[in-house]
């Protein structure tokens, strides 16, 4: 469990990283309402940074042997890069709506 833990407090920072970037990508391609871009831009993003970076952060993960094998290299990048995507919506939604919030003059 330690290292579950270890993982989500390292992708944290990653995917604010990975929500910012699509968040300027939006803001300079102007209107397009089609959610699922910008999750499938979200992942891309997140795959790019990790594989560019050289960053595995799911081989940390205590898995069984023949599995953990599997995701040194490139696997564990891409898979990693699909995590911090993956988390980079939570955090888009989250700080959307403190946004909100503070704009609507309540509590942040």
């Amino acid at each position: 469990m330690p290292d579950l833990t270890a993982f989500l407090v390292a992708v944290g920072p990653l995917a604010i990283l990975v929500t910012k970037t699509v968040d300027t990508v939006r803001n300079i391609a102007g209107d397009i309402s089609a959610k699922w871009l910008w999750n499938v831009l979200a992942f891309a993003v997140g795959v790019l940074y990790c594989v560019l970076f050289a960053v595995n952060l799911v081989g940390n993960i205590a898995f069984r042997p023949e599995v953990a094998s599997r995701l040194t290299g490139t696997w564990g990048e891409v898979l990693t890069g699909l995590a911090i995507g993956g988390t980079a919506s939570f955090w888009h939604e989250h700080l959307s709506a403190t946004s909100a919030r503070s704009k609507a003059g309540g509590v942040a």
